[in-house]
């Protein structure tokens, strides 16, 4: 159960990303959005037990290569002055919710204990005779 809600909410995370990263006027958002993609691709090999290759996920491409590409498309639009004025005020308060509705999935998961998905559970162990 507990995987597929992981890969229904990172899905959705990863599709979001993808059209970000297509649709986005502004090359600095276009490259969030790909981090956010690598980052729920990451989340996929985890639910597959693959730790290795998520840990190689995020180091090096969602780390390495997408700091290098936001340094160059930064200093590429250095000479254009950005607009600082709100033009979503509703955006920090959505924000805020959507992080407290994310704690309470986690306070839920933690009260209820179900942890039989979490592998290498410590089992109380006989002596042997």
């Amino acid at each position: 159960m507990t995987e597929l809600v992981l890969f229904f909410l990172f899905g959705a995370l990863a599709i979001v990303g993808a059209l970000a990263v297509v649709f986005a006027k502004n090359p600095v958002r276009s490259a969030m959005g790909l981090i956010l993609t690598m980052l729920s691709l990451a989340i996929f090999y985890v639910v597959q037990s693959a730790y290795f290759v998520a840990a190689v996920q995020v180091i090096v491409y969602a780390g390495a290569v997408m700091t290098l590409f936001l340094f160059v498309i930064m200093l590429i639009g250095v000479d254009r002055t950005e607009d600082l004025t709100e033009k979503l005020p509703w955006q920090r308060p959505l924000v805020g919710l959507v992080g407290l509705a994310g704690l309470g999935i986690v306070g839920a998961i933690l009260i209820v204990h179900n942890w039989a998905w979490v592998t290498g559970v410590a089992q109380t162990a006989t002596p042997p005779k």
